[in-house]
């Protein structure tokens, strides 16, 4: 009688025993998996802080420039535009320009046919653009009331569409400019928000 109670005994604690190393096992094994997903998921979103406020000169072929200031503080884009450019001149009305881009007339003509197309208000009414139709305007007319219309009117496009990673990488191959990829990536992410409140100087 008592070899046998003795023997139920045993047989319940190495039951319970087996049952709590693989009740533990499971648990460790689990935890591993939770504990890798966010870690995959934590590395498929590189750049995930807000960028550092960003000052853009675009350098156009008549000598004139227009500064794009990123604030990622404020979220806001503010815009500052420049009659004649020196290539030597970073600051405008406290506003740095840290990046370059050298733009031709097809790099202009593609910017803005990449957001759709631009609207100008002309003699009493609001008209379409192309790209092309826009540097046949740029060619014969480059006063600074123009250049930040059109500079107006693409933010304004940028707003409703937002502006993706490739839209930035068509700048990237089509202008001489510092910009670089992981850049123009993060600031896909905020340029639509920011691009509601403009500010043109």
């Amino acid at each position: 009688m008592k070899k046998k109670v003795f023997s139920v005994i045993y047989t319940v604690v190495i039951c319970a025993i087996l049952f709590s190393s693989f009740a533990y096992g499971y648990l460790k094994i689990s935890a591993k998996r939770e504990e890798n997903r966010a870690d995959t998921k934590q590395n498929n979103v590189p750049y995930s802080k807000v960028p550092q406020n960003c000052g853009i000169k675009f350098c156009f072929s008549d000598g004139s420039a227009e500064l794009i200031f990123l604030d990622f503080t404020d979220m806001k884009v503010v815009t500052v535009d420049i009659e004649e450019n020196d290539s030597t001149k970073k600051e405008y009305f406290g506003y740095i320009a840290d990046k370059t881009v050298v733009c031709d007339y097809n790099a202009i003509k593609e910017i803005v046919d990449s957001v759709g197309g631009i609207e100008l208000y002309e003699n009493g009414e609001i008209l379409r653009f192309t790209g092309v139709q826009i540097i046949d305007k740029v060619s014969y007319n480059t006063t600074a009331d123009l250049r930040k219309a059109i500079v107006r009117a693409v933010l304004e496009r940028i707003s409703k569409d937002g502006f993706s990673t490739s839209q930035f990488s068509l700048i990237i191959d089509l202008c001489d400019t510092d910009l670089t990829v992981p850049e123009c990536y993060n600031f896909s992410k905020y340029i639509e928000e920011m691009c509601l409140r403009i500010t043109q100087l």
